[in-house]
């Protein structure tokens, strides 16, 4: 009786892990679009419209490429917690 109360809480924080990790991809993503909506007028003046330097580039490589990451976190990785459970 013990063991089933053990592997049934175990379970279920297995699943309380997994939505609040999978919570916690949506808002992350959520927040990034957010943020680049909402800087996108700034972007294109102080980025886009301006020749081509080394600071762009850099931009560009710390900013673009964590949005598909993002994505691929969210819609493609499995919201499984890793962790080892020991008995």
């Amino acid at each position: 009786m013990k063991r089933e109360k053990h592997a049934n809480r175990h379970q279920f924080a297995i699943y309380v892990d997994r939505q609040v990790n999978r919570y916690a991809n949506f808002s992350r993503l959520a927040l990034m679009i957010y943020d680049i909506v909402l800087n996108l007028g700034r972007e294109k003046q102080l980025v886009w419209d301006t020749k081509f330097r080394t600071y762009s580039l850099l931009y560009y490589m710390s900013r673009y490429p964590l949005v598909p990451f993002q994505v691929f976190e969210v819609f493609y990785t499995p919201s499984m917690p890793q962790y080892v459970v020991s008995r």
